[in-house]
């Protein structure tokens, strides 16, 4: 059988940890400018660099390597997530330990394809409000608070649209409130396109939970409420998630009733066109 030379070309030679030349069987050979090329554009995407990374090195021995990946590691995802009743799963720091060679490691890097971010901040307030009270029917109180609902300023959530309406003893009272926003992520790495996906998450609050007919999660539950493709900017902003438009379902009936939903921000993630997959 033939042995050939691992070398990486104009990287100069990947050597083990002892300082030696490795070997392998066949060619071409897994070079180490290959793997510091996966793992270099990964550091960049993740914005986790080490000191004489900012292009790749020469030699360097599987160990380092593999600190390398494990630095930026817990920046990703582990597999794939679309939601659910649970956060995304992430890498640990030791996920490159179980790499026993080069060839088990450049594997390893490449699975590593979605981080994870904050949500960063939230930002446009638009609040849409009526309330009446002293209404002498719950009907009247209803009425008169959708033809009340207007926009004023703050904004409290991402989104929500939530209705409440009592009988106070001697009359009734209603009131309904939709609140929009949109959030923005800046210093995004816009030397990589990626898929931007922001996800939320559904609370009920003291409310009895309705989706009043929007795509939200359940309550409780996370979900991809907004998508920007191929992104390319250092900032990435989600739009609107739910219309402020117009007032919430009355459908139900029932005094000292509420019901509705909050949608709170939770976290980004960046599905990433890595060269090295």
């Amino acid at each position: 059988m033939t042995t050939w030379w691992k070398q990486s070309g104009h990287a100069g030679p990947i050597v083990g940890d002892t300082g030696a030349p490795v070997l392998c069987a066949t060619c071409p050979c897994t070079t180490v400018s290959t793997i510091c090329d996966c793992i270099l554009e990964r550091q960049k995407a993740a914005n986790v660099y080490y000191t004489g990374w900012t292009t790749c090195p020469g030699t360097y021995t599987l160990t380092q390597l593999k600190a390398y990946v494990n630095g930026m590691a817990p920046s990703y995802i582990d597999g794939t997530y679309t939601g659910g009743a649970s956060l995304p799963t992430m890498l640990t720091n030791t996920y490159a330990n179980a790499a026993a060679t080069e060839a088990e490691l450049l594997v390893l890097v490449k699975d590593m394809l979605t981080t994870k971010t904050a949500y960063g901040t939230m930002t446009s307030p638009n609040n849409y409000a009526g309330g009446v009270g002293n209404r002498a029917t719950e009907a009247l109180a209803k009425a008169d608070a959708i033809a009340a609902y207007a926009y004023t300023t703050g904004v409290t959530y991402w989104a929500a649209k939530l209705a409440n309406w009592k009988f106070d003893g001697t009359d009734y009272d209603a009131q309904l409130n939709t609140w929009r926003a949109y959030v923005s992520r800046n210093n995004v790495y816009d030397g990589i396109a990626s898929d931007v996906r922001f996800f939320g998450q559904s609370d009920p609050g003291l409310l009895t939970f309705d989706k009043q007919g929007f795509s939200i999660p359940d309550a409780y539950e996370y979900g991809e409420m907004a998508t920007v493709l191929g992104n390319t900017s250092t900032t990435v902003v989600s739009g609107y998630v739910v219309d402020a438009a117009y007032p919430p379902n009355w459908a139900p009936t029932a005094l000292a009733y509420g019901f509705g939903f909050y949608l709170i921000p939770q976290f980004i993630l960046f599905d990433w066109d890595f060269a090295c997959v």
